[in-house]
């Protein structure tokens, strides 16, 4: 094997070395720093948890030290034990009813009259259908004026959708204020209802209650509210939180009592509180649904906190390293570029070189022997006619021994040039390699031949270059594998790539083959061809063969045969319809 494929793989070796080093530096480097990051990430985590435990643990002391605050609601809710509101039976309710039946426009003032002269059984009735009279007439002064009274006073009863007349007083004047778009004052009437007793159906919507749009924290308070009367209903209540929405409860033992707190105002609360002590990057911290990691605050009854995983910095100082080491290692790879690029025109010019070597050793011999003959039968050195005649055909076929080896030279500079390229056409394989085959008969006299064609497809050649081809191909089996006088031209399918190509075998006996094949195969489009120092080189014939394959885009490979031998391989396109078109 020449010297240039040697050094070229060295040099390939030694790239390959310094990239695996590079490689394993940077990653024993990085694994040593996570390491390190771990280990103070572990200590800065402790020491931030104890922290934000003391925040916690003084948080909710203060909590349940501090005045209650209006949004928070005595736990349990009183369950309602009072009578049910009635119709009134009385000679007087009837003649009331009789005045609204036919004065319906003196509904309201019929109705004050009513609630001012009833007797103290049937007011509360009279004082229900005022404030919806005044409701629905948009008195809302008046109405508020009457649901005063009714808060106000120490008689309650139950109506027949199950919330008590005050209870149902406080929505009408909270509705109201929302009608003046008054939020403010709604959320002031609506806090009465936490003292107020807990409904017989507790409802599930606000919307239930309350028909005119809520803004988002009222509708939370009141869905916090309609939880604290489930937990009220329940045969026992602890301390703690219960659900992991906003709206849900937190259950304290207050110094004024057991309190219900809305859960997401305590934990916003909380948050705002660790960010002012310098823990604004902390995760919300939330009463359940986390992972086994997450960390239970001290005091907070169950609160838990998630701190997200701290992901490993690599310092500054490594980074520089890492930049240094990686400009070398650019620089060292560039390098080695360079060198293999180096080696590889390198390696073309020697095999060009002894191409033209061996192209001027084999044109010694015929311009020798032409010049001899030319001298000889210009001096008239032959005995008779017949003699003459057989120096005239000698001197021919030397010329045109010598014209073919420079139409091989020219044709090989074209090709590297680049002067000249292939014009495919369809050719049909079995006919071009029976006539080629009768040209060399007479050379091949005493030698097996056997043609298997098992593939009969036309293929995409130039016919000039593929008869150039095949001859080189037959021109080596004779001249180098004659001892094993046999020669066989073989076609058969093979894959290339996912597409189906014909490939054509030509194969000899001969045991001269300059090189070892140590796999399958060896691919002499993409390593140095076979170098023999007996006749100076790898000859003409494979150099050109190589520069065909190489313009028509096929393979060039030898394979070892069975008992003996080499196949020297080239695949070739199908001229079917779809590579017809390419």
């Amino acid at each position: 094997m020449p010297p240039a494929t040697n050094t070229s793989r060295r040099f390939t070796i030694s790239l390959a070395l310094i990239l695996v080093s590079f490689v394993l530096l940077f990653f024993i480097s990085y694994q040593s720093l996570i390491f390190q990051d771990q280990v103070l990430s572990g200590q800065n985590r402790s020491e931030k948890l104890g922290r934000i435990d003391r925040i916690s643990s003084d948080f909710f002391s203060r909590l349940a030290n501090a005045p209650v605050p209006g949004s928070a609601v005595p736990i349990p809710i009183a369950r309602p034990a009072f009578p049910l509101l009635r119709v009134p039976d009385s000679s007087k309710a009837r003649e009331i009813f009789m005045q609204i039946a036919f004065l319906p426009d003196q509904r309201q003032a019929i109705l004050i009259d009513a609630e001012l002269n009833s007797s103290s059984e049937e007011k509360q009735f009279w004082q229900n259908l005022l404030i919806n009279e005044f409701f629905k007439n948009g008195s809302y002064f008046e109405m508020r004026q009457a649901a005063a009274q009714i808060l106000e006073s120490n008689f309650d009863c139950l109506l027949e959708y199950g919330i008590t007349l005050k209870c149902a007083a406080a929505l009408k004047v909270a509705e109201s204020f929302l009608h003046e778009n008054n939020p403010e004052a709604a959320r002031q009437w609506l806090t009465r209802l936490r003292h107020l007793p807990a409904p017989v159906a507790v409802p599930t919507q606000p919307q239930e209650w309350i028909s005119r749009p809520l803004p988002a924290d009222l509708q939370s308070w009141l869905l916090f509210l309609f939880n604290c009367y489930k937990l009220s209903y329940s045969e026992n209540v602890e301390t703690g939180w219960y659900g992991e929405k906003d709206h849900d409860v937190l259950i304290i033992e207050h110094k004024d009592g057991l309190y219900a707190f809305p859960a997401g105002l305590v934990i916003s609360a909380l948050q705002q509180r660790l960010a002012e002590n310098g823990f604004a990057d902390v995760p919300r911290p939330a009463p359940g649904g986390l992972t086994a990691a997450a960390h239970a605050l001290s005091g907070a009854r169950g609160l838990k906190i998630l701190l997200p995983e701290t992901t490993a910095r690599i310092p500054g100082g490594f980074l520089l390293l890492l930049l240094l080491t990686s400009l070398g290692t650019a620089g060292l790879f560039i390098f080695a570029l360079h060198e293999w690029q180096t080696l590889q025109k390198a390696r073309l010019l020697d095999e060009e070189e002894q191409f033209f070597r061996q192209t001027a050793h084999d044109l010694k011999t015929p311009i020798t022997t032409v010049s001899f003959l030319a001298e000889t039968l210009a001096l008239k050195r032959y005995r008779d006619e017949e003699q003459c005649n057989r120096y005239l055909n000698q001197l021919q076929t030397e010329t045109q021994k010598a014209a073919e080896l420079f139409d091989r030279l020219l044709l090989s500079v074209r090709l590297r040039k680049k002067t000249t390229g292939a014009a495919p056409t369809s050719i049909s394989l079995p006919e071009t390699l029976d006539s080629l085959l009768q040209r060399f008969k007479t050379r091949l006299p005493g030698w097996e031949i056997i043609e298997e064609y098992q593939a009969t497809e036309a293929i995409i050649a130039d016919p000039d270059m593929f008869e150039r081809l095949m001859i080189n191909l037959l021109e080596n089996v004779i001249r180098h594998a004659a001892a094993g006088r046999q020669l066989v031209l073989r076609t058969c399918r093979t894959q290339v790539n996912g597409c189906a190509e014909i490939a054509l075998m030509v194969g000899d006996r001969g045991s001269n083959f300059p090189v070892t094949i140590d796999s399958d195969k060896l691919d002499l489009l993409k390593n140095s061809l076979p170098y023999s120092p007996e006749r100076g080189g790898s000859g003409t014939g494979l150099f050109l063969v190589r520069q065909i394959m190489q313009t028509h885009g096929g393979q060039l490979y030898a394979s070892r045969r069975e008992d003996g031998g080499i196949w020297m391989v080239t695949t070739w396109r199908i001229a079917d319809e779809q590579n017809s078109g390419n």
